[in-house]
């Protein structure tokens, strides 16, 4: 019957049954049971001119006033002619995205440097260790900036040219690493020279002996 609304009694009782179920609370919401233990929140909507199934959480970590409020705010999106599905997949791509530069350098060290098997991991992983995880091992890889990565830079340069052109290419790797894989929008080290940003241009040094 319309308007008639579920009760959290029946939601528990529903849950521990062993039948699948169907149940509506009204306006599209249902407590959805397919499997012997399962029970999940779905809401059943139209856009563009499609059925979609969304499913909200889960029973009984989430409680039937959750569920509720779940759906409503799926609804407000429905009125401003937004699907909620898509607005989950945005959302849920931007947490990803969301991840800290540590997170961000130890998938590139493990993929790029350990698991190449390159002679001499130590090299990055003492920069890592030393100058980019204390600066902006917390910070969203996303939110780092050309600002920040200059910061990072000019602190080393003046005392250790050489080192602070390998910290801008780590950087920039690590960087490059993560736009390819999708966790990041952009490289701000992209854009870095050794000689305008870094230490300066690098030269073979000087014998100590003529070829004589």
């Amino acid at each position: 019957m319309r308007g008639v609304k579920l009760t959290a009694l029946a939601v528990e009782q529903a849950h521990h049954s062993g039948a699948r179920v169907l149940l509506s609370d009204g306006d599209g919401l249902y407590l959805r049971k397919q499997t012997r233990d399962g029970a999940s929140w779905t809401l059943r909507y139209h856009f563009a001119g499609r059925e979609h199934w969304l499913t909200l959480g889960h029973y009984p970590d989430m409680s039937l006033a959750q569920a509720r409020i779940e759906a409503r705010q799926a609804r407000v999106l429905l009125d401003k002619h937004q699907d909620p599905l898509t607005a989950r997949r945005v959302a849920e791509a931007e947490q990803r995205q969301r991840g800290s530069f540590r997170e961000l350098s130890e998938d590139w060290y493990r993929s790029e440097i350990t698991g190449r098997g390159l002679k001499h991991p130590e090299v990055a992983r003492r920069h890592l260790d030393k100058y980019l995880l204390p600066k902006l091992g917390r910070t969203a890889a996303s939110d780092v900036t050309p600002a920040d990565v200059a910061r990072v830079i000019d602190e080393l340069k003046g005392r250790a040219p050489t080192a602070a052109n390998d910290l801008m290419r780590f950087t920039s790797r690590i960087f490059a690493f993560g736009v390819r894989r999708r966790m990041v929008p952009r490289n701000p080290a992209a854009d870095f020279s050794p000689r305008l940003d870094g230490g300066g241009t690098e030269r073979p040094r000087c014998r100590a002996l003529s070829l004589d």
